[in-house]
């Protein structure tokens, strides 16, 4: 796999945040296949926030910023045990925590190892 790329992970975090959080909303409102697609929307976001969360981890080291590395210091099982509203609330933290660090002059540059 090669290195996770702060950038592109944000952007696609971002995304996969979207995607599920509005696929949740309409499961409500539906049923049938809409579970099996909130399933699939929220893998989808698991996933991209883990490796949001691993480029973020490495960018605040590098940034001396430990309090918010702590923050989104997370394993891909503690992120796939989350359901829910959980998920939501982690997911967003880490969003959140992509939306500040972006802003940062050294972002752009910054890759995670694999």
């Amino acid at each position: 796999m090669p290195p996770l790329n702060f950038g592109t992970d944000f952007t696609t975090m971002k995304t996969a945040y979207a995607a599920a959080t509005g696929i949740a909303s309409q499961a409500g409102d539906a049923d049938g296949g809409s579970a099996d697609a909130k399933d699939a929307a929220e893998t989808d976001l698991e996933d991209k926030a883990y490796g949001l969360a691993r480029a973020l981890a490495v960018h605040f080291k590098k940034e001396g910023d430990l309090v918010n590395r702590a923050k989104i210091n997370v394993t891909r099982s503690s992120i796939k045990r989350l359901r829910d509203e959980s998920l939501l609330t982690k997911t967003t933290e880490i969003r959140n925590l992509g939306t500040v660090a972006a802003t940062s002059a050294n972002a752009a540059a910054r890759e995670s190892p694999s």
